[in-house]
């Protein structure tokens, strides 16, 4: 099965990610938790989704997307 296992695209790279996308992957593993434990409404999705875009997620996913880019090169 070894040989059907796809290659890792981050395989090699050492990133240090913005701080602001730490914070913004911590939030959605706390709603994460919140909405498997019932103490959120899976219909906050969106709001949640809006918040880490706003709070980092977004700037993490530009700032990866170009990491995997250059090393492409």
């Amino acid at each position: 099965a070894a040989p059907l296992i796809p290659e890792n695209p981050w395989a090699g790279f050492k990133l240090e990610a913005p701080a602001s996308m730490d914070q913004a992957g911590q939030f959605v593993l706390d709603a994460e938790r919140d909405f498997l434990r019932g103490r959120r409404p899976l219909s906050e999705l969106g709001d949640v989704i809006e918040q880490w875009k706003r709070t980092g997620g977004e700037e993490g996913r530009e700032f990866m997307s170009g990491a995997l880019e250059s090393g492409e090169e």
